[in-house]
């Protein structure tokens, strides 16, 4: 697989991207979901015995809404928000990671 450039659905420059991030990464922190550095742009996870991969800028498979970001926040834990779902509102899906895939910068 290719690596891809770091991006945000739907930023149309990189300072866009770079400040959708930062705000929902704070907003993450302020409700208690803390995040490391990593930039995330796929990850594979198992959940009711079926494996899925969540990328950013496609649809959740849970929710079915575009992925804005994929943070980490343990070895054992990564954070897929979209819109409703640790964007703007709510919690993130909250996932047990069994392969990311980094943003290449």
């Amino acid at each position: 697989m290719e690596l891809k450039d770091f991006f945000i659905p739907k930023a149309e420059t990189k300072d866009q991207s770079e400040r959708v991030y930062n705000a929902v990464k704070d907003y993450l922190n302020s409700i208690g979901r803390p995040t490391t550095d990593e930039r995330i742009y796929s990850v594979n996870y198992t959940d009711n015995g079926e494996t899925f991969t969540d990328s950013v800028g496609k649809a959740a498979n849970m929710t079915n809404e575009t992925v804005i970001a994929i943070f980490r926040s343990t070895p054992d834990l990564c954070y897929i928000c979209t819109e409703n779902a640790g964007v703007v509102r709510g919690e993130p899906i909250m996932v047990r990671p069994n392969h990311v895939v980094y943003f290449s910068e």
